[in-house]
């Protein structure tokens, strides 16, 4: 039997004379929406919304951006689809042009995992290029500029030992001409777990956390 699942908004009612305090919102109708972001991507000063939605027709993912015009979301922008399931996607201005971009870590094929990254053009329009990353099933990454220059870096993780699930986490530090080098810091029963940024210590700089632990940022050495 074939599912459906809508994907509904609800809104906060302050009114103290409502018995009502949150107003569901339906009209984004999905069959079996997988995720869904919050995101301001036309810089309107409201939220609108990122879904993303697998098919298991053709094995691939859409991506949708509703805009929210007065609290509704009828506009749909189509993103390019990606093939197979995503894996991650993480919200960011990448390239620094105060347009927040949309970065997925997912497949162009069955053999090669690419992070994507869809630069938010305004009006409206998304410009997508691409990082190839090895092959990996359970590879997670994150964004973030652990060097503080400016610039935009991405950490990853990849599983090297099956039996283990002993990995590798990659630093990929990115450079002034869009071009990446990277650093290997080798990690035990997390290959397939999380990486993410964050100033754990208040220092200015941006830590890494495991599955397994924290790597504290000494200067941009872990």
């Amino acid at each position: 039997m074939k599912r459906l699942n809508l994907l509904f908004i609800i809104l906060f009612n302050s009114s103290i004379y409502s018995q009502e305090f949150f107003t569901p919102q339906t009209n984004i109708n999905l069959q079996d929406p997988d995720i869904a972001f919050w995101l301001d991507y036309d810089n309107d000063n409201d939220l609108d919304i990122l879904v993303c939605k697998y098919s298991t027709t053709d094995l691939k993912t859409d991506l949708f951006i509703y805009e929210n015009y007065n609290y509704t979301f009828n506009t749909k922008i189509t993103l390019p689809r990606i093939y197979n399931h995503i894996f991650k996607i993480v919200l960011e201005d990448y390239n620094n042009d105060g347009n927040v971009d949309i970065v997925v870590n997912g497949r162009v094929n069955s053999d090669y995992k690419i992070t994507l990254f869809f630069y938010n053009k305004q009006n409206n329009s998304f410009e997508w290029n691409y990082l190839n990353l090895n092959p990996n099933k359970y590879q997670n990454f994150d964004c973030g500029d652990y060097n503080n220059d400016g610039i935009m870096d991405i950490i990853t993780t990849e599983i090297t030992d099956w039996s283990t699930h002993d990995g590798l986490l990659k630093i990929w530090n990115k450079e002034n001409n869009d071009n990446y080098s990277y650093t290997n810091i080798q990690i035990t029963h997390a290959g397939e777990g999380t990486c993410k940024f964050g100033d754990c210590d208040n220092d200015g700089d941006l830590d890494i956390l495991l599955s397994d632990g924290i790597l504290i940022n000494n200067n941009s050495a872990f």
